[in-house]
């Protein structure tokens, strides 16, 4: 079951992308997807499963940040990636508020 919020990822997106800008947090947008070609055909880009944004810690740890909107759920290729940077010693996590967002970095000494 979903739950109806009324908020859309993109604005939960948006917000993130801000937060992160005044955290003083280096950053991109990284989308990941495909697009059908004027011959029919289809090209991936990006990595399957990798966060919506990715960037740099102070102090030069990765970061990963996967966004959801409220009630929003991971897929499973989302959850191996967010395991993987974790385990390889980078900083991934998943929000889905920006109050979620700076709990996590607190957590995890990213910011103050």
């Amino acid at each position: 079951m979903s739950l109806n919020t009324g908020i859309f990822e993109a604005d939960v997106i948006k917000a993130i992308d801000e937060a992160l800008s005044l955290f003083g947090i280096f950053h991109f947008r990284n989308n990941t997807g495909a697009i059908k070609t004027t011959r029919g055909t289809f090209v991936r880009f990006g990595f399957p499963g990798s966060a919506d944004f990715l960037g740099i810690c102070p102090g030069g740890k990765f970061l990963s940040v996967e966004v959801k909107r409220p009630g929003g759920r991971l897929s499973p290729t989302q959850s191996a990636w967010l395991d993987a940077v974790n385990r390889e010693g980078g900083v991934a996590i998943w929000v889905d508020s920006v109050d979620s967002l700076e709990q996590q970095l607190r957590e995890r000494g990213v910011i103050k």
